[in-house]
């Protein structure tokens, strides 16, 4: 009886061909805009806010992807970015170490039938342990 019901619960599949791509490196990433919810802070290990996360959208390629705006310069530390589809529990994660640049991308991941939000941490070059994460909220395509 458990193999029969195990068959009837539907297993989703959002996937996408751009799941996991670079919005920069694709034709995602213009016309493309940010989601208008709210943008929460991003704090370093300190406790101090050193910039906001936002979500992208792109209605061409049906897909989302967390843009972090730094208010400060952080050149000695690594930006982790988690795009996530609860729906189907996929998440991709995304590092990459801060130079001069003030602004972060994230992986993409469809939107089309699932919300997706994103989690923010920042982790100095020389520790071990993250900073605190910053979350958005789970947002889908209208």
């Amino acid at each position: 009886i458990y193999i029969f019901y195990q068959g009837l619960i539907p297993n989703p599949n959002y996937a996408s061909p751009y799941d996991g791509l670079d919005p920069q490196q694709s034709q995602c990433l213009y016309p493309a805009s940010r989601i208008m919810t709210r943008a929460p802070t991003l704090f370093d290990r300190s406790g101090r806010a050193v910039g906001i996360v936002t979500l992208v959208r792109s209605v061409n390629c049906s897909t989302v992807w967390a843009r972090v705006i730094l208010t400060r310069k952080l050149k000695d530390d690594t930006i982790n970015i988690i795009i996530e589809r609860p729906g189907d529990s996929v998440r991709v994660p995304f590092s990459i170490a801060l130079g001069a640049a003030n602004v972060a991308y994230g992986s993409m991941l469809s939107d089309a039938q699932s919300c997706v939000r994103a989690e923010v941490s920042l982790r100095p070059n020389d520790a071990i342990r993250n900073g605190p994460y910053s979350i958005t909220p789970c947002v889908i395509q209208n």
